[in-house]
């Protein structure tokens, strides 16, 4: 009896970032993380210890601020068009299915948002 085997797709495969998308990545996710940090950096120091998870709270349950939208809204169009549509070499197959993956998460987070701007 013949043994079934995995689709191509689903077999396990090493993933490796170029330079390019590890920078991208690093600028997509950045702002924010490090601006909340900046803005309430010396409340932070000088604060109570129950300070740094009040802070965590807010930026989790406050809305997603306008300029904050925008900005993922860009860096994910961009994201998308220059791994997919921009026929570039630099993008290897590797990239792609990492993309893939990240625009994966970025659509959880949208629904989230979408759900949480309509829940009020």
């Amino acid at each position: 009896m013949q043994r079934m085997q995995r689709p191509a797709w689903l077999r396990w495969q090493p993933v490796r970032l170029s330079l390019w998308l590890t920078l991208f990545l690093l600028a997509m996710g950045l702002p924010s993380i490090v601006l909340p940090l900046v803005r309430e950096g010396p409340r932070l120091v000088s604060g109570s210890p129950e300070e740094p998870l009040r802070l965590v709270h807010r930026v989790l349950s406050d809305p997603t601020p306008p300029w904050l939208i925008a900005y993922a809204l860009g860096t994910q169009g961009l994201l998308a068009w220059f791994t997919y549509f921009s026929g570039n070499a630099k993008v290897t197959d590797s990239d792609r299915f990492v993309v893939f993956l990240v625009l994966c998460l970025a659509a959880i987070g949208w629904l989230q948002t979408i759900a949480a701007a309509l829940g009020k």
